[in-house]
């Protein structure tokens, strides 16, 4: 069964003869200063993470190799039914995790305790186990996609475009022109006699346009007849 100790200011995954075949390596070597957290974890498969990629994957029995995820490579040697030690290990590590099954829950737990006393740059944010990063959370991960045309806050923006103040200078300009039919323009008017822009009364103007002659006066009670 492989085996998890410090080794100076290594951390070292020691494998047995058979592991080392199935894994198609000797063992796992990384600096104690890539350790990042360290946990005891009871249920063995919840230290799987991605897919298989180099080694032995026997389902409800071993696994031991590599997997792979968004985050990076993990390395595990576990044994279905037994306790877990697992260590998260900084992006400059040559794996992001790794895991090892032990005898029973108590050494897992000493294990780890004593692997958190020798890395030197524990994170103490938190004592649980972090989950596997995505691609947007990576550095240089892939963007997220972008709305298309005519959707979302685009969307909104057009509806705006109309309902501006293009919209009200074309509501505007209706009501002259319905307004020069009614009595000859009371937008004429407006320009010409300048009572309505002053406060005057558009009610009164609009009625002097609609006698005969009255032009351009704006008073219509001063035009004979």
């Amino acid at each position: 069964m492989a085996r998890m100790l410090v080794d100076g200011d290594d951390l070292v995954v020691r494998l047995s003869w058979w592991e080392r075949v199935a894994a198609r390596r000797g063992g796992v070597r990384v600096a104690l200063a890539e350790v990042c957290r360290v946990t005891a974890e009871s249920e063995w498969w919840r230290a799987l993470r991605g897919v298989p990629r180099r080694g032995v994957w026997i389902p409800g029995g071993r696994s031991v190799g590599t997997r792979g995820h968004p985050g990076g490579t993990d390395f595990v040697a576990l044994r279905a039914g037994r306790p877990v030690v697992c260590v998260e290990l900084r992006p400059s590590a040559p794996f992001r995790f790794l895991a090892v099954s032990v005898p029973d829950m108590d050494e897992a737990r000493s294990t780890a305790r004593a692997l958190d006393r020798a890395a030197p740059r524990i994170d103490t944010s938190t004592r649980y186990r972090q989950p596997v990063p995505v691609a947007e959370e990576l550095p240089g991960g892939s963007a997220r996609p972008s709305l298309p045309a005519g959707t979302g806050s685009d969307r909104g923006t057009g509806q705006d475009r109309h309902t501006g103040p293009h919209r009200g200078a074309g509501k505007g300009r209706g009501i002259g022109k319905a307004q020069g039919i009614e009595g000859r323009g009371d937008a004429r008017d407006t320009g010409n006699g300048g009572d309505t822009r002053r406060g005057g009364d558009t009610t009164k103007d609009r009625g002097a346009g609609a006698g005969p002659g009255t032009g351009r006066t704006g008073d219509v009670r001063r035009d004979p007849g």
